[in-house]
């Protein structure tokens, strides 16, 4: 209703064509974005105007009756659970994979609104953190192993060089002594 399109100070009703932004609206949503992992980013409108906001543009902003910021329409703030959606999966190079399974059985939603917690993404992303950090250390512990091998391996190697060419002195003046004549 027409009540309804005025009071919305934030976002769209009608698909992107025409898209409200409100500084104090943004700015309200600042704390709850840096929980939620949102970036502020551009949007363009249908009428061609650029807005700054924290959401998808279909979520709708809007001040109660009590003066309270209230924000509706959040199901695409959070990312997609692929596997109750049914979307078959691509590997890095964009060939479809038969052997990504997920770890627990999901349904197949009929409402196809299945989501991902914003938590479940910072666990998961902390955990590939902590993965990231034991490969690299246990690279650089294998590198540093190596090293250490190769560096040992040049010493030993100068080390016979120089026994070689001090025994080979040795056997030179013995030689040299033998080829003087005597008188």
């Amino acid at each position: 209703s027409r009540d309804q399109e005025q009071s919305i100070i934030y976002g769209s009703i009608d698909n992107g064509k025409t898209i409200n932004s409100s500084e104090k609206f943004g700015k309200v949503l600042q704390s709850s974005s840096k929980k939620l992992h949102l970036k502020e980013h551009s949007v363009v409108g249908g009428d061609g105007t650029e807005h700054s906001l924290v959401t998808s543009y279909d979520c709708k902003g809007i001040i109660g009756n009590d003066g309270r910021h209230y924000l509706i329409d959040l199901f695409r703030s959070f990312a997609p659970d692929v596997f109750a959606l049914g979307v078959p999966l691509k590997n890095y190079r964009g060939e479809e994979e038969d052997e990504i399974k997920p770890m627990f059985p999901c349904l197949e939603t009929a409402h196809k609104l299945a989501t991902l917690r914003a938590e479940l993404i910072e666990a998961f992303a902390c955990y590939r953190y902590v993965l990231f950090t034991q490969n690299m250390s246990a690279k650089f512990i294998k590198a540093k192993g190596e090293r250490e091998t190769k560096l040992k391996e040049i010493e030993e190697s100068k080390e016979e060089r120089k026994e070689t060419k001090d025994n080979e002195s040795d056997n030179d003046s013995d030689c040299d002594s033998a080829l003087i004549p005597l008188l």
